[in-house]
Protein backbone atom coordinates (compact mmCIF):
# COMPACT_ATOMS: atom_id res chain seq x y z
CA UNK A 1 0.00 0.00 0.00
CA UNK A 2 1.62 3.64 -1.14
CA UNK A 3 2.19 5.33 2.09
CA UNK A 4 2.28 9.48 1.33
CA UNK A 5 3.41 12.00 3.69
CA UNK A 6 4.92 15.81 3.25
CA UNK A 7 3.99 19.27 3.19
CA UNK A 8 3.73 19.05 -0.31
CA UNK A 9 0.84 16.98 -0.40
CA UNK A 10 -2.81 18.63 -1.57
CA UNK A 11 -6.25 16.73 -2.02
CA UNK A 12 -9.56 17.74 -2.81
CA UNK A 13 -12.55 15.80 -1.98
CA UNK A 14 -16.29 16.81 -3.55
CA UNK A 15 -14.45 20.08 -4.96
CA UNK A 16 -13.14 21.16 -1.08
CA UNK A 17 -9.50 20.82 -0.74
CA UNK A 18 -8.87 19.01 2.76
CA UNK A 19 -6.26 21.33 4.61
CA UNK A 20 -4.06 20.04 7.27
CA UNK A 21 -3.19 16.62 5.42
CA UNK A 22 -0.77 14.71 7.65
CA UNK A 23 -0.59 10.72 5.50
CA UNK A 24 -2.49 9.12 2.85
CA UNK A 25 -2.86 5.44 2.08
CA UNK A 26 -3.75 4.00 -0.81
CA UNK A 27 -4.04 0.59 -1.70
CA UNK A 28 -2.25 -0.46 -5.62
CA UNK A 29 -3.32 -3.15 -7.73
CA UNK A 30 -1.45 -4.03 -10.73
CA UNK A 31 -3.75 -5.69 -13.22
CA UNK A 32 -0.28 -7.02 -14.85
CA UNK A 33 1.40 -9.77 -13.01
CA UNK A 34 5.08 -8.91 -13.62
CA UNK A 35 6.64 -12.35 -14.81
CA UNK A 36 10.24 -11.13 -16.00
CA UNK A 37 11.53 -11.66 -13.12
CA UNK A 38 14.00 -8.93 -14.06
CA UNK A 39 15.60 -6.32 -11.68
CA UNK A 40 13.32 -3.21 -11.39
CA UNK A 41 14.68 0.01 -13.72
CA UNK A 42 14.31 3.61 -12.14
CA UNK A 43 11.02 5.35 -13.97
CA UNK A 44 9.87 2.02 -15.32
CA UNK A 45 6.40 0.66 -14.49
CA UNK A 46 4.25 -2.97 -14.56
CA UNK A 47 2.53 -3.14 -18.29
CA UNK A 48 -0.78 -2.36 -18.35
CA UNK A 49 -0.75 0.57 -15.75
CA UNK A 50 -1.84 0.50 -11.76
CA UNK A 51 -5.25 0.97 -10.42
CA UNK A 52 -6.33 2.32 -7.62
CA UNK A 53 -9.31 0.59 -5.73
CA UNK A 54 -10.68 -0.65 -2.30
CA UNK A 55 -10.60 0.72 1.26
CA UNK A 56 -8.09 3.72 1.81
CA UNK A 57 -6.88 6.04 4.78
CA UNK A 58 -6.33 9.95 5.49
CA UNK A 59 -4.83 11.59 8.47
CA UNK A 60 -5.70 14.97 9.11
CA UNK A 61 -5.27 17.93 11.58
CA UNK A 62 -7.82 19.54 11.82
CA UNK A 63 -8.16 23.06 12.95
CA UNK A 64 -11.48 24.81 14.58
CA UNK A 65 -13.55 25.60 12.09
CA UNK A 66 -13.76 21.59 11.22
CA UNK A 67 -14.30 21.69 7.83
CA UNK A 68 -12.46 18.25 7.29
CA UNK A 69 -15.02 17.12 9.62
CA UNK A 70 -17.74 18.46 8.30
CA UNK A 71 -16.71 17.23 4.44
CA UNK A 72 -15.72 13.84 5.26
CA UNK A 73 -18.91 12.30 6.56
CA UNK A 74 -20.17 8.47 7.11
CA UNK A 75 -22.00 8.24 3.32
CA UNK A 76 -20.37 11.21 1.53
CA UNK A 77 -19.18 10.38 -2.00
CA UNK A 78 -17.16 12.71 -4.04
CA UNK A 79 -14.21 13.06 -6.55
CA UNK A 80 -11.46 12.83 -4.79
CA UNK A 81 -8.28 14.32 -6.31
CA UNK A 82 -4.76 13.94 -4.50
CA UNK A 83 -1.37 15.31 -5.58
CA UNK A 84 1.67 13.34 -3.47
CA UNK A 85 3.93 16.42 -4.65
CA UNK A 86 1.12 19.55 -4.41
CA UNK A 87 -0.21 21.49 -7.50
CA UNK A 88 3.25 22.88 -8.84
CA UNK A 89 3.76 19.13 -10.05
CA UNK A 90 0.07 18.42 -11.82
CA UNK A 91 0.67 15.30 -13.65
CA UNK A 92 1.76 13.19 -10.47
CA UNK A 93 -2.10 13.14 -10.03
CA UNK A 94 -4.34 10.60 -8.65
CA UNK A 95 -7.87 10.95 -9.10
CA UNK A 96 -10.85 8.95 -8.57
CA UNK A 97 -14.44 8.27 -6.98
CA UNK A 98 -14.46 8.03 -3.04
CA UNK A 99 -16.85 7.13 -0.77
CA UNK A 100 -16.30 7.51 2.99
CA UNK A 101 -17.13 4.85 5.12
CA UNK A 102 -16.15 6.00 8.91
CA UNK A 103 -14.15 8.73 10.39
CA UNK A 104 -12.71 8.74 14.45
CA UNK A 105 -10.80 11.46 16.37
CA UNK A 106 -10.06 11.75 19.99
CA UNK A 107 -11.26 14.48 22.39
CA UNK A 108 -10.08 17.77 20.95
CA UNK A 109 -6.97 20.15 22.45
CA UNK A 110 -7.25 23.72 22.11
CA UNK A 111 -9.58 23.21 18.95
CA UNK A 112 -7.47 21.26 17.14
CA UNK A 113 -7.84 17.13 16.88
CA UNK A 114 -6.44 14.43 14.57
CA UNK A 115 -8.92 13.39 11.95
CA UNK A 116 -8.65 9.52 10.41
CA UNK A 117 -10.85 8.77 7.75
CA UNK A 118 -11.53 5.37 5.88
CA UNK A 119 -12.71 5.67 2.47
CA UNK A 120 -14.20 3.37 -0.34
CA UNK A 121 -11.82 4.03 -3.28
CA UNK A 122 -14.28 2.29 -5.85
CA UNK A 123 -12.78 1.60 -9.43
CA UNK A 124 -10.20 2.20 -10.88
CA UNK A 125 -8.15 5.31 -11.30
CA UNK A 126 -6.72 7.07 -14.15
CA UNK A 127 -2.93 5.02 -13.82
CA UNK A 128 -1.38 7.63 -16.15
CA UNK A 129 -1.48 10.62 -13.95
CA UNK A 130 0.84 8.50 -11.75
CA UNK A 131 3.21 9.32 -14.01
CA UNK A 132 5.44 12.51 -12.73
CA UNK A 133 8.87 12.65 -11.40
CA UNK A 134 11.23 11.13 -13.81
CA UNK A 135 14.71 12.37 -11.86
CA UNK A 136 15.58 14.13 -9.32
CA UNK A 137 19.23 13.40 -10.21
CA UNK A 138 19.99 12.92 -6.85
CA UNK A 139 23.15 10.72 -6.96
CA UNK A 140 26.52 10.93 -6.89
CA UNK A 141 28.13 13.94 -9.49
CA UNK A 142 29.01 12.18 -12.80
CA UNK A 143 26.97 11.04 -16.08
CA UNK A 144 22.90 11.18 -16.35
CA UNK A 145 23.29 7.15 -16.46
CA UNK A 146 21.81 4.28 -18.33
CA UNK A 147 17.95 5.72 -18.45
CA UNK A 148 18.86 8.74 -20.48
CA UNK A 149 19.82 8.83 -24.20
CA UNK A 150 22.75 12.13 -25.21
CA UNK A 151 22.84 14.58 -28.00
CA UNK A 152 19.25 14.83 -29.37
CA UNK A 153 20.59 17.21 -32.40
CA UNK A 154 23.85 14.54 -33.20
CA UNK A 155 25.84 17.69 -33.12
CA UNK A 156 28.33 15.63 -30.95
CA UNK A 157 28.16 17.59 -28.03
CA UNK A 158 27.99 16.06 -24.75
CA UNK A 159 25.03 15.23 -22.36
CA UNK A 160 24.81 17.38 -19.50
CA UNK A 161 25.82 15.96 -16.37
CA UNK A 162 25.09 15.59 -13.03
CA UNK A 163 26.75 18.66 -10.29
CA UNK A 164 25.03 18.76 -6.74
CA UNK A 165 21.45 16.92 -7.22
CA UNK A 166 21.07 18.56 -10.66
CA UNK A 167 21.62 18.13 -14.31
CA UNK A 168 23.82 20.90 -15.18
CA UNK A 169 26.05 21.86 -18.61
CA UNK A 170 29.31 20.69 -18.47
CA UNK A 171 30.77 24.23 -18.85
CA UNK A 172 33.36 22.87 -21.58
CA UNK A 173 33.44 23.91 -25.04
CA UNK A 174 33.05 26.88 -27.10
CA UNK A 175 29.91 29.95 -25.83
CA UNK A 176 26.86 28.88 -27.17
CA UNK A 177 27.64 25.11 -26.98
CA UNK A 178 24.11 23.44 -26.08
CA UNK A 179 23.77 19.95 -24.26
CA UNK A 180 20.87 17.74 -24.79
CA UNK A 181 19.27 14.59 -23.47
CA UNK A 182 16.13 12.12 -23.40
CA UNK A 183 14.42 10.13 -21.84
CA UNK A 184 14.45 6.77 -22.79
CA UNK A 185 11.49 5.35 -21.97
CA UNK A 186 8.65 6.54 -23.92
CA UNK A 187 5.50 7.64 -22.91
CA UNK A 188 2.39 5.37 -23.55
CA UNK A 189 -0.01 8.15 -24.96
CA UNK A 190 1.20 10.77 -27.80
CA UNK A 191 -0.93 13.24 -25.44
CA UNK A 192 2.18 13.91 -23.27
CA UNK A 193 3.23 16.03 -20.72
CA UNK A 194 6.93 17.38 -19.95
CA UNK A 195 8.55 19.69 -17.10
CA UNK A 196 11.18 20.12 -14.96
CA UNK A 197 12.89 23.26 -12.17
CA UNK A 198 14.63 25.96 -14.17
CA UNK A 199 17.97 25.97 -12.23
CA UNK A 200 21.53 27.84 -13.05
CA UNK A 201 23.11 30.62 -12.26
CA UNK A 202 21.00 32.78 -14.85
CA UNK A 203 17.68 34.19 -15.68
CA UNK A 204 18.57 33.98 -19.67
CA UNK A 205 20.74 31.14 -19.99
CA UNK A 206 18.44 29.10 -22.97
CA UNK A 207 16.55 26.09 -22.62
CA UNK A 208 14.62 23.25 -24.28
CA UNK A 209 11.69 20.62 -23.47
CA UNK A 210 11.07 18.28 -26.54
CA UNK A 211 8.15 15.98 -26.30
CA UNK A 212 6.38 13.20 -29.62
CA UNK A 213 10.62 13.48 -30.27
CA UNK A 214 11.30 10.90 -32.77
CA UNK A 215 14.99 10.25 -33.73
CA UNK A 216 17.16 11.35 -31.79
CA UNK A 217 20.72 12.17 -32.48
CA UNK A 218 19.73 11.71 -36.28
CA UNK A 219 17.27 13.49 -38.40
CA UNK A 220 14.94 14.26 -34.68
CA UNK A 221 11.50 15.30 -35.41
CA UNK A 222 8.66 16.79 -32.73
CA UNK A 223 7.63 19.63 -30.92
CA UNK A 224 9.73 21.62 -28.42
CA UNK A 225 9.05 24.50 -26.01
CA UNK A 226 12.09 26.89 -26.10
CA UNK A 227 12.72 29.47 -22.96
CA UNK A 228 15.25 32.10 -23.82
CA UNK A 229 15.79 31.07 -27.30
CA UNK A 230 19.47 32.44 -28.60
CA UNK A 231 19.16 36.23 -29.90
CA UNK A 232 15.22 36.33 -27.74
CA UNK A 233 15.88 36.04 -24.04
CA UNK A 234 13.13 36.92 -22.10
CA UNK A 235 10.36 34.65 -24.33
CA UNK A 236 8.67 31.19 -24.44
CA UNK A 237 8.43 29.95 -28.01
CA UNK A 238 6.62 26.78 -29.48
CA UNK A 239 8.69 24.98 -32.52
CA UNK A 240 8.03 21.88 -34.67
CA UNK A 241 10.91 20.03 -34.72
CA UNK A 242 11.32 19.26 -38.46
CA UNK A 243 14.62 17.11 -40.14
CA UNK A 244 15.52 20.05 -41.80
CA UNK A 245 15.36 22.60 -38.87
CA UNK A 246 13.13 24.21 -36.58
CA UNK A 247 9.75 25.98 -37.58
CA UNK A 248 8.37 28.52 -35.20
CA UNK A 249 4.74 27.76 -34.00
CA UNK A 250 4.13 31.00 -31.73
CA UNK A 251 6.02 32.97 -29.14
CA UNK A 252 5.04 35.49 -26.03
CA UNK A 253 7.65 37.47 -24.14
CA UNK A 254 7.94 36.03 -20.34
CA UNK A 255 10.49 35.32 -18.11
CA UNK A 256 10.37 32.18 -15.83
CA UNK A 257 12.92 33.09 -12.55
CA UNK A 258 15.27 30.80 -11.63
CA UNK A 259 13.58 27.96 -9.37
CA UNK A 260 10.52 27.96 -11.35
CA UNK A 261 8.84 24.96 -13.34
CA UNK A 262 8.48 25.09 -16.93
CA UNK A 263 6.57 22.76 -18.66
CA UNK A 264 5.61 21.78 -22.04
CA UNK A 265 2.03 19.90 -22.55
CA UNK A 266 0.57 18.63 -25.99
CA UNK A 267 -3.21 17.08 -25.79
CA UNK A 268 -4.16 15.99 -29.78
CA UNK A 269 -3.13 19.18 -32.02
CA UNK A 270 -2.72 21.61 -29.51
CA UNK A 271 0.37 22.80 -27.63
CA UNK A 272 0.86 24.46 -24.26
CA UNK A 273 3.72 26.16 -22.78
CA UNK A 274 3.25 27.10 -19.27
CA UNK A 275 4.93 27.93 -16.31
CA UNK A 276 4.42 27.13 -12.57
CA UNK A 277 6.21 29.83 -9.91
CA UNK A 278 7.86 28.55 -6.85
CA UNK A 279 4.81 27.42 -4.81
CA UNK A 280 2.27 28.73 -7.05
CA UNK A 281 0.07 27.36 -9.74
CA UNK A 282 0.23 26.57 -13.34
CA UNK A 283 -0.01 29.66 -15.90
CA UNK A 284 -0.33 28.89 -19.51
CA UNK A 285 1.40 30.99 -21.58
CA UNK A 286 1.62 30.29 -25.15
CA UNK A 287 -0.35 27.84 -27.33
CA UNK A 288 -0.03 26.32 -30.85
CA UNK A 289 -1.80 23.97 -32.80
CA UNK A 290 0.18 21.38 -35.24
CA UNK A 291 -1.07 18.43 -36.67
CA UNK A 292 2.06 17.17 -38.21
CA UNK A 293 3.54 14.63 -35.35
CA UNK A 294 0.88 12.83 -34.13
CA UNK A 295 2.98 9.71 -32.77
CA UNK A 296 4.28 9.18 -28.92
CA UNK A 297 7.71 9.98 -28.76
CA UNK A 298 10.96 10.63 -25.92
CA UNK A 299 10.25 13.35 -23.73
CA UNK A 300 14.29 15.50 -23.44
CA UNK A 301 16.06 18.99 -22.27
CA UNK A 302 18.63 20.60 -23.54
CA UNK A 303 20.23 23.36 -21.66
CA UNK A 304 22.86 26.31 -22.95
CA UNK A 305 24.94 28.77 -21.89
CA UNK A 306 25.76 32.72 -21.64
CA UNK A 307 28.87 33.66 -21.62
CA UNK A 308 31.31 32.08 -18.85
CA UNK A 309 27.83 31.07 -17.25
CA UNK A 310 26.13 27.45 -17.60
CA UNK A 311 22.54 26.08 -16.74
CA UNK A 312 20.88 23.62 -15.19
CA UNK A 313 17.62 21.78 -14.57
CA UNK A 314 16.32 19.77 -11.50
CA UNK A 315 13.36 17.69 -11.25
CA UNK A 316 12.63 16.18 -15.07
CA UNK A 317 9.35 15.09 -14.91
CA UNK A 318 6.52 13.84 -17.54
CA UNK A 319 4.42 10.96 -19.12
CA UNK A 320 0.85 10.75 -20.11
CA UNK A 321 -1.42 13.78 -20.50
CA UNK A 322 -4.09 13.58 -17.66
CA UNK A 323 -7.52 15.09 -17.81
Amino acid sequence: MPHYTGQQMQLWFGGQEIVGLREVNIPEDHPTHDTTHAPDTHGTAIGGGITYRFDGTLTVVDDTDLTAWSTLHPGAVGELVFYPLGVAYPLARLKGTAIVKRRERPVSYNGVVVLTVTLDISGAWGSGCVSGLLDDFERADGALGSDWGADVFGFGYPAPVIVSGEASHTGTGPIGQTESAYWLQVPDSPDCQVWCAKRGTHVEIGYLLLARLQSPGESPTGYMLAVNWPGAPGTMRLYRLDAEGPTLLATEDHVIPVGDVMGLEIVGETLTGYHIPDGGVRADVVTAEDDTYAEAGYLGFEIGTRTDETGAIDDFSGGPFCD
